[in-house]
């Protein structure tokens, strides 16, 4: 029978082969299992790599900021807390528990003590990425690393928490064609490189995520862009200075001049 200990372990020092008395070949029923698939990734930390199971994850969603005015002999109260029909939010928390398994102590204090130091001493905000929104990142500090030991078990419990922005965000602009990022959930292919030669086109760019976004371009040659309250002459150099923010839906612009623009936005999303 296979033990837990034999399930979860990671360490080479520990896993020994097994062989059936009747037969000289491996069993390798516990191969599967070897290599944790879940978890996160963030400044030098790696939770799979470093041999940590993920036993859960808590990411509610953040709080709203309200901005609420009581009028006197009035029923209920005045809400000013959206602007042009957008809401703002706190940071919000995300929470992972892990779990090591391993009978030597000593070695699961060195685990204890590489945790903590990886993931705190990582300053400021920055990409955690987690394996269950894969093509999204938060972005994210560290606030705090907890751990129990259970010596009768030979585990290692670590509870990591991290403050972040509250919305989670594109890893690729749209338009990009990176297999392992597309979440086909919630995706849609469009356009967003267009190419004039003296004629002009239409671009139709769709902001399907959850708030409006910072929109960049990429240009070669000159070419002009043009919209509601939009007009734009970008070249190669300029084109690096210009943005402009990008409302939620489908926003419909004119391409016109010589050369190519890459329109560059990542949605956000509240998930």
């Amino acid at each position: 029978m296979v033990k837990i200990k034999d399930l979860f372990s990671q360490f080479n020092h520990q896993y020994q082969e097994r062989y059936d008395f009747h037969d000289l070949d491996k069993n390798s029923d516990i191969d599967l299992y070897m290599l944790p698939d879940e978890g996160f990734a963030f400044a030098n930390f790696n939770s799979a790599d470093k041999g940590w199971w993920l036993t859960k994850r808590d990411a509610p969603t953040p709080k709203e900021k309200e901005i609420t005015y009581s009028v006197p002999y009035s029923q209920g109260e005045e809400d000013f807390s959206n602007l042009d029909n957008q809401r703002f939010f706190e940071a919000r928390e995300i929470t992972y528990e892990l779990l090591l398994v391993d009978d030597d102590y000593s070695y699961r204090k060195a685990k204890e003590k590489e945790i903590k130091r990886l993931v705190m001493q990582a300053a400021g905000y920055r990409e955690l990425n987690d394996t269950f929104n894969s093509g999204f990142c938060f972005s994210a500090k560290s606030e705090s690393v907890e751990c129990s030991d259970d010596e009768s078990n030979g585990t290692l419990t670590a509870t990591v928490k991290f403050k972040a922005y509250p919305y989670a965000i594109a890893r690729s602009y749209e338009g990009s064609d990176i297999w392992d990022e597309i979440n086909f959930d919630n995706w849609q292919d469009q356009r967003t490189t267009f190419e004039v030669n003296g004629n002009s086109v239409k671009a139709d760019l769709d902001n399907y995520g959850s708030k409006p976004v910072e929109l960049s371009f990429a240009v070669t040659g000159k070419v002009k862009v043009t919209g509601s309250n939009i007009n734009l002459g970008l070249d190669q150099a300029g084109a690096t200075k210009a943005t402009i923010m990008l409302p939620v839906g489908v926003t419909s612009l004119t391409v016109s001049g010589n050369g190519t623009v890459h329109f560059q936005f990542k949605r956000e999303e509240m998930i």
